[in-house]
């Protein structure tokens, strides 16, 4: 778990779209690309379906030298279609997080790593 974001390095930034977000998730649960549907769940705005988010944090660790990976992933806040997110991982590649304004949005943990 991700006590402090001091402890993980930045390594990319993302700025999320409506457009984007709406071809990445366009069926299934409509909080992920409709504005009403989102409003009544209580959200201000459509949020990004998990698989998106588990992508940048993925993205962050291949091509590191890691073959195989097990994974926790946590869901700590909504992320929404107009974020601008970070991306950090530690030192030892065992945490990555996605952040907004120094609060983790999404967090996996990578358990039993095997390297090339």
């Amino acid at each position: 778990m991700v006590e402090d974001t001091g402890m993980l390095k930045v390594v990319s930034e993302h700025r999320l779209t409506p457009k984007g977000t709406k071809g990445y998730s366009s069926e299934g649960n409509a909080i992920h690309y409709e504005m009403e549907a989102a409003n009544l769940a209580g959200f201000r705005a459509p949020i990004i379906g998990g698989g998106q988010g588990v992508h940048f944090l993925m993205a962050a660790i291949w091509g590191r030298g890691l073959e195989q990976v097990d994974l926790d992933i946590y869901f700590r806040r909504p992320v929404f279609w107009d974020d601008t997110i970070a991306v950090g991982v530690s030192s030892d590649m065992s945490a990555v997080a996605s952040l907004r304004e120094g609060k983790v949005l999404t967090e996996m943990k990578v358990n039993n790593r095997r390297e090339l």
